[in-house]
């Protein structure tokens, strides 16, 4: 089995430099599609139970049920060709970044940054069962001459559909393309997950000892994380039934603020072999 992918992506990147100061700013964007059959409808039951006078029955198999006293059998087959189920995927990825690297002298330095990326994902499950108007469908009995629903030919008005079309179960390629029209739905999601950062570093020497400088950094850092979902009416009715896949979207956010500060500083120096011990010591804290 394969399963056809098209991709695209593009990235792109400037800088800028006057003086001390640089500017840089990052883009990049990728998109991929992909659309397939890749499930039959194995959510349903494997034994149908079909009445003994379904008219798409031949004269001859409903004579010998009524011969044998059925009112009804089981029927098992595998749902497969217009019952298959398709997928439609579309994922696009956008993410763009700026930032400042900075030399602010004696020794000091500085830079910052802010990114945003973004993920939107458009599902869909075409060709799946609508699980009340498949029963409804299935129930096939002849009424005026003509094969229709039972819910339009029984005494109750209340459950009528006009829209409803008999389906034909008996051959591979037997259900009407109004039949089939009827029963089937499309699940959707769409999903948009959004993450944005902002940083600031500043580091530099605050004091020189005999062994070497004493170098401190410290700065801050924020994150924002969200995710929005968003499903089709029929998936949150769970119209699909077991294979209802979209029923229950996520949605939520978070955001993260830290900040964090730590020191250098030489213990010593060992002349003629090239080595130096330092001590480090840094503390972090978070909002």
């Amino acid at each position: 089995m394969t399963t056809p992918l098209e991709r695209i992506s593009a990235y792109g990147r400037a800088t800028y430099d006057f003086g001390a100061v640089k500017l840089w700013a990052d883009v990049s964007y990728g998109r991929s599609q992909s659309t397939y059959a890749f499930l039959p409808d194995i959510g349903i039951s494997p034994a149908l139970t079909i009445s003994a006078t379904n008219p798409f029955l031949s004269q001859t198999i409903r004579t010998t049920l009524a011969n044998a006293g059925e009112t009804s059998f089981t029927l098992g087959r595998f749902f497969t060709g217009p019952y298959s189920l398709i997928y439609d995927g579309t994922r696009e990825q956008k993410e763009g970044a700026i930032g400042i690297e900075a030399d602010l002298g004696g020794g000091w330095k500085a830079n910052a940054h802010f990114s945003h990326g973004e993920v939107d994902q458009a599902q869909r499950i075409r060709n799946a069962r609508i699980v009340s108007r498949f029963n409804a469908a299935i129930n096939a009995v002849s009424s005026g001459g003509q094969i229709v629903c039972g819910i339009n030919a029984d005494a109750s008005t209340t459950n009528d559909d006009a829209a409803c079309r008999p389906l034909n179960l008996f051959g591979l390629n037997a259900a009407s393309p109004e039949a089939l029209a009827y029963i089937r739905g499309t699940q959707q999601n769409d999903t948009v997950s959004k993450l944005d950062s902002a940083a600031v570093q500043i580091q530099g020497d605050l004091f020189s000892l005999w062994a070497g400088p004493v170098t401190v950094a410290f700065g801050a850092e924020s994150r924002w994380e969200e995710q929005k979902s968003v499903s089709g009416a029929l998936d949150l009715a769970g119209a699909f039934g077991p294979l209802n896949l979209y029923g229950s979207p996520v949605s939520g956010g978070f955001d993260v603020q830290e900040g964090f500060c730590r020191n250098r500083a030489p213990a010593a120096r060992y002349r003629g072999h090239g080595q130096d011990r330092y001590h480090r010591r840094g503390a972090l804290f978070g909002l």
